[in-house]
């Protein structure tokens, strides 16, 4: 992105002239764009998402550190950067950074001890008023430097009695020496006043899988030989009680009664619901045994059965659920007319326990 000065106006009061000038920034094709030409009659309005990090250290000859900014602008208007160096801690009254003209900003290599500032000015075509970013303090040291690069998850929820997870952070140090990790617990959401925990003196933290329901906080200190240890952000981990799921049957089996040998009206039917997400598994059984591979919601009747009355029933059951058992279904399983028709001589007799009526011929 390059600034140009365009020429709007001259004013010429007694002998002094003075020429009136609009910033103007060059666009594709090499074209100028007035940046204070409203678009559509109305002024872009820019908002900064993401400043750049308050303070940054780093050490000296060892610098490959940057900062960077992220705005939105209203209208589609394209948005321009500008980065500035300061001698102190405010984002008016400094220096123009040449060429530093990405949203992202690569400090200087060069940089010797001592503390630095800098901010970045943002600014849009169509008259959107410009804005500046908070100054970011860059602090040089001579001595070694830790960087955190991945800080724990700000908050793991868990359920108590069932924990398995685990807290991941990772820091480097500037002179390529391994950092030393210590992890602490606290009470409140501070790393003032932590408590050490034995073995914990890895990257990678097990949350402690006998932990009661409440929050708790935690928190990893990063050293090296000759350098300033730091602290990672707070990581709140909240152990929630356990959800036992709850069983409910919400259509029963029913009793029936089949001829046998037949495949008419031949399965008995349930349908259960589980709370807490949990899965439904069923089970049936015939005279108190359980049947094999009878796991559906559905059960068919064999077409084998001999003549009896016989007790289904199924149970219904869930991870972390109390099991519960449906009413029993009573199947009968009647005779057929060619089984229980019975011929002697000129007679023709039926079995009336099987809802058939004696018939006698002459």
């Amino acid at each position: 992105m390059k600034n140009l000065f365009k020429i709007i106006g001259i004013i010429a009061p007694s002998a002094l002239i003075v020429f009136a000038l609009t910033t103007c920034h060059t666009i594709s094709g090499g074209s100028l764009y007035d940046l204070n030409r409203p678009i559509g009659g109305r002024a872009p309005v820019i908002t900064i998402t993401t400043q750049p990090a308050a303070t940054t250290t780093v050490q000296a000859g060892k610098i490959n550190s940057s900062l960077s900014v992220a705005a939105v602008v209203t209208d589609g208007a394209t948005l321009y950067h500008q980065w500035y160096s300061n001698t102190e801690n405010k984002n008016t009254g400094s220096l123009f950074i040449q060429g530093e003209n990405d949203a992202s900003f690569s400090i200087p290599s060069d940089l010797t001890a001592g503390t630095y500032y800098y901010f970045c000015e943002i600014d849009a075509a169509g008259g959107a008023a410009t804005v500046r970013s908070i100054a970011a303090m860059v602090t040089v040291t001579n001595d070694p430097v830790i960087t955190i690069e991945i800080q724990p998850a700000p908050k793991t929820t868990v359920t108590f009695e069932n924990i398995s997870n685990n807290l991941i952070v990772e820091a480097s140090v500037s002179d390529g020496t391994l950092p030393i990790y210590q992890w602490y617990s606290n009470t409140s959401e501070s790393t003032i006043g932590g408590t050490k925990i034995d073995e914990g003196d890895c990257a990678n933290f097990t949350i402690p899988t006998d932990l009661a329901v409440g929050t708790y906080y935690y928190f990893y200190k990063a050293s090296a030989i000759g350098a300033a240890s730091v602290y990672s952000t707070i990581a709140t981990v909240i152990v929630k009680d356990k959800i036992v799921p709850v069983i409910e049957i919400t259509t029963q089996p029913t009793s029936i009664s089949v001829q046998a040998g037949g495949t008419a009206n031949r399965s008995l039917r349930i349908l259960a619901s589980v709370t807490a997400g949990a899965l439904p598994i069923y089970q049936w059984y015939k005279n108190e045994k359980p049947i094999t591979n009878a796991t559906a919601r559905s059960y068919t009747i064999p077409t084998d059965l001999a003549v009896g009355t016989y007790d289904y029933f199924c149970k219904v059951s869930a991870i972390g659920a109390t099991t519960v058992q449906s009413k029993i279904a009573t199947v009968r399983v009647k005779a057929s007319l060619a089984d229980m028709e019975q011929q002697k001589g000129n007679k023709t007799f039926y079995n009336e326990e099987n809802n058939f009526r004696v018939v006698r011929t002459e």
